[in-house]
């Protein structure tokens, strides 16, 4: 059975971080990266989350793809990482109670057109 990737917050050769679900929850994904080989590996850490920080993360999410829909992607990307208090998605994760709960092997489906618009139709499973 396959979960739904919600967001891709970061992404290198495939999702690094965001939120999907698993098991009928929000989670925060963490990509797990391996220094022997010194690049990502197939492993990823779930971090289930809360209604509310859901909203947050996916609120600030859909604000991300509002504000690249406008002018040029580079210079968008640019300003809007330079703007100030915006949620951190990894430091959401590690004041969760249930920091890295899960770790698993993501088999990723689907296509992404890029990082600034939405996408429907990308999936993972989750594998032991």
């Amino acid at each position: 059975m396959s979960d739904k990737i919600l967001s891709i917050e970061d992404y290198w050769n495939k999702p690094i971080l965001g939120l999907t679900t698993f098991q009928n929850m929000f989670c925060i994904y963490e990509n797990i990266f391996c220094s022997e080989e010194d690049e990502y590996s197939d492993l990823y850490y779930l971090t289930p989350i809360d209604d509310t920080t859901f909203n947050i993360l996916i609120k600030n999410w859909n604000e991300w793809l509002n504000w690249m829909s406008i002018g040029d992607p580079k210079s968008r990307a640019i300003e809007w990482s330079e703007r100030k208090n915006r949620p951190s998605i990894t430091e959401f994760a590690k004041k969760s109670d249930n920091y890295r709960q899960y770790k698993k092997i993501a088999q990723f489906s689907g296509s992404v057109k890029n990082f600034h618009s939405k996408f429907d139709d990308y999936y993972v499973i989750w594998l032991e």
